[in-house]
């Protein structure tokens, strides 16, 4: 159970099973958690889209509504996870849009950093498929990093290989999300840079 301040959004890594209206100036809401880490975030000019997907919610925390445009690649690329390593791990994916911090061995949270400048986030997100790249190798470490995790530095690079392979074949599958480049209006991108070149 969990309080917070009325006027801000609050969304964690577990299933929300109840929440009440304002006692006082806060807010309660009640999670069903299963996992060992409890995470959530918390701000006044968030939004959020949350999506049921098969056995489990994708939850996009976001400021942006560009932001919103990793729902579709983010579905896509779970189900090519999938392939490899089985059903999602947890019952509930957060994705938090955030200019403070990077995080993907949150179990059922990712974080994905967005420059603090307008010129940058507008070079990342129109420009290039950069936070698709971030998006789809952090997927990976939900199983891998998250579910699964490593005690030595061996399983750490194992690890990283067995994701990297996975984001690879992922991205050679999600549309307009191999190349580092973006194509507009059915043009081409003006240079060819693919995540095997990243490699």
């Amino acid at each position: 159970r969990l309080q917070y301040p009325s006027n801000m959004l609050l969304a964690a890594n577990a299933i929300e099973i109840s929440s009440k209206q304002n006692i006082g100036p806060f807010r309660q809401r009640t999670y069903e958690f299963t996992g060992e880490s409890l995470a959530f975030v918390a701000g006044d000019k968030l939004q959020r889209r949350l999506v049921k997907q098969g056995e489990y919610y994708l939850e996009v925390v976001f400021r942006s509504a560009d932001f919103l445009k990793l729902v579709e690649p983010m579905l896509d690329v779970i189900n090519y996870h999938s392939e490899l390593f089985g059903k999602f791990p947890f019952k509930k994916l957060t994705v938090v849009e955030s200019s403070e911090l990077e995080n993907s061995e949150v179990p059922g949270m990712i974080v994905i950093n967005q420059p603090k400048t307008a010129a940058s986030t507008g070079a990342q997100q129109f420009f290039t498929n950069w936070t698709v790249w971030q998006m789809a190798y952090f997927a990976a470490e939900q199983w891998n990093g998250a579910a699964i995790k490593y005690i030595s530095m061996d399983d750490y690079w194992y690890f990283k290989g067995v994701n990297d392979f996975a984001t690879y074949r992922a991205l050679k599958r999600v549309k307009e999300g191999y190349d580092f480049f973006r194509a507009y209006d059915n043009n081409p991108p003006p240079f060819t840079f693919n995540y095997r070149q990243n490699q």
